[in-house]
């Protein structure tokens, strides 16, 4: 009776599939800038000197110059002028007011136009597992004309350019990540202005714990086999 009910437990812990989670950095940015939280759970954004070079974290909550609704994390070391890097979102209605245009609840990516900086918006993996991403750079400005790239840790999953108002420029991929590993969301200074919008979801399916569950069930059925063949006097081969 024992051996049938852990062969059926390891068949059904077999069977059950991974329960997918989803990573939204929309509702995370909100749940951050409420609670002045820089990372704010598996997000956080800061700038670099270089694209995949490490990384220093925005510090200060600023409003944003387009919109009542644009709310901007900065870091005051380099927030010397109009377009210093930043990361916002626009918690409102979309907008556009002649030069730029956010859509509702979207993220936006500004490099520095002056200091050569990147900005960075990054996914850090809870657990390890099946990672699939999609979403898209989406031109915001007015003469925009930036780089964008998509890193897994410091390695270039995507990268291509944004050079016209309005232009979508999408990426998706599907990637196995390991607990820590990182995916981050760059635009780079370019030649034209620097307001980029950002979509992209991600969803998640862990590794199946099930596996080491059903491998334990049959080690035990070994383990009830062998004393029962040693009780019977025979030694199973």
């Amino acid at each position: 009776m024992l051996m049938g009910l852990l062969a059926l437990t390891s068949v059904v812990a077999y069977s059950q599939p991974s329960r997918a989670a989803a990573y939204d950095p929309a509702a995370a940015f909100e749940a951050g800038w409420l609670s002045s939280s820089n990372p704010n759970g598996v997000w956080s954004s800061g700038y670099s000197s270089t694209l995949g070079g490490s990384v220093t974290l925005y510090t200060t909550q600023i409003n944003g110059a387009d919109s009542a609704n644009q709310q901007m994390w900065v870091a005051p070391s380099v927030n010397c002028c109009t377009a210093s890097p930043s990361v916002g979102f626009n918690n409102g209605a979309a907008f556009n007011d002649g030069n730029v245009a956010q859509a509702a609840n979207q993220i936006l990516l500004v490099s520095s136009v002056f200091q050569n900086l990147v900005t960075n918006l990054i996914f850090t993996a809870p657990t390890s597992g099946s990672y699939s991403l999609a979403g898209s750079f989406i031109g915001d400005q007015q003469g925009i004309n930036v780089g964008v790239d998509v890193l897994m840790n410091s390695s270039v999953l995507f990268s291509s350019n944004v050079t016209s108002f309005g232009q979508i420029v999408p990426f998706n991929s599907n990637i196995t990540l390991a607990a820590g590993d990182t995916l981050t969301f760059a635009v780079l200074q370019g030649p034209g202005t620097q307001n980029t919008g950002l979509d992209v979801s991600i969803s998640a399916t862990p590794l199946p714990a099930t596996w080491g569950m059903m491998l334990l069930g049959l080690g035990v059925l070994g383990f009830m086999g062998y004393r029962r063949s040693r009780k019977d006097g025979v030694l199973a081969t």
